[in-house]
């Protein structure tokens, strides 16, 4: 998914991609670890197991300050959702609303940050908030434009839009779209394709709530097949960005949610080391949309 989505599986690439150059610099990561042997990769992953981003320490507790963002949407906006969306949008509620996330450290950014560790995937859910100066309306018109990828993303090289379907407001465009993003040697490049959506709720209280979520669909090979021999292609279970707007402000607290797996030889455990890097995707959009340079 991107709820923020804005689209994002470029936090996750440049996340990689920072931890790859900076253990090849200190000779824990070699060509040999990351296209050897079977053997060689469990290897690295045992080095990093036990060496992931700084988390508090404990069993971890709910995200129900996130889960209040969704609370008392409008009915009527909710009915112009999709059976599909509005699935997704109970599943993002209930995600956060699960005991186990862990407050940690995103050193990039300097933004909170909390995870939660999923066993089905081996991944880490990786969330990040902060307060936007900017309506609700505003990010949502953003993303409605398409290509945050291009204007958010640290690596994303191309944003191509294979599928379009424009829906009234407050509903953006669905879109099914393909993205690259550039990996360091000896890495090849990843493509990823997901399928995304956004909308403008209004809330019980006269608020607003923007909400944009994508995630790789089950047919992607039929919009896009993959190119072995040019690119390893990445799965993006979820990536959605939201803003909740309280009435008669024009601020909003606005966060960013993401898991998915740049696949190939990577070990899952060195995703994970450096999953709080995917924080500087907020906060780019977070700058954009307070009218300052984006790093």
């Amino acid at each position: 998914w991107h709820v923020c989505v804005s689209s994002n599986s470029s936090s996750l690439v440049s996340s990689v991609a920072g931890v790859v150059v900076a253990h090849r610099r200190s000779g824990r990561l070699s060509a040999a670890a990351m296209g050897g042997g079977a053997s060689t990769r469990a290897a690295e992953e045992d080095a990093f197991n036990d060496d992931t981003m700084s988390l508090a320490p404990g069993v971890g507790e709910t995200a129900d300050d996130l889960a209040e963002l969704f609370a008392e949407v409008d009915e009527a906006s909710m009915q112009m959702l999709s059976d599909e969306q509005q699935e997704q949008l109970s599943q993002l509620f209930a995600l956060f609303s699960q005991p186990g996330w862990r407050k940690g450290s995103s050193k990039r950014a300097r933004i909170p940050s909390r995870y939660m560790f999923n066993r089905e995937t081996g991944l880490y859910y990786a969330c990040f908030n902060c307060e936007v100066p900017d309506t609700a309306q505003s990010m949502w018109e953003d993303f409605s434009q398409g290509e945050a990828q291009m204007r958010y993303s640290e690596v994303c090289t191309e944003e191509k839009v294979l599928a379009k379907t424009d829906r009234d407001p407050p509903l953006g465009p669905e879109r099914i779209v393909r993205g690259i993003y550039r990996m360091p040697y000896p890495m090849q490049h990843r493509d990823f394709v997901w399928r995304e959506w956004s909308a403008l709720l209004a809330t019980a209280d006269g608020g607003s709530l923007y909400i944009s979520m994508a995630q790789t669909p089950s047919d992607e090979e039929l919009h896009c097949p993959a190119e072995p021999s040019r690119y390893v292609r990445g799965h993006l279970k979820l990536s959605a960005t939201f803003a909740r707007q309280a009435p008669g402000t024009s601020m909003s607290r606005a966060g960013f949610i993401i898991q998915g797996d740049v696949r190939g030889k990577m070990p899952k455990s060195v995703q994970n080391l450096m999953a709080g890097n995917a924080s500087t995707y907020l906060a780019r959009f977070r700058d954009a949309h307070s009218g300052l340079s984006q790093p």
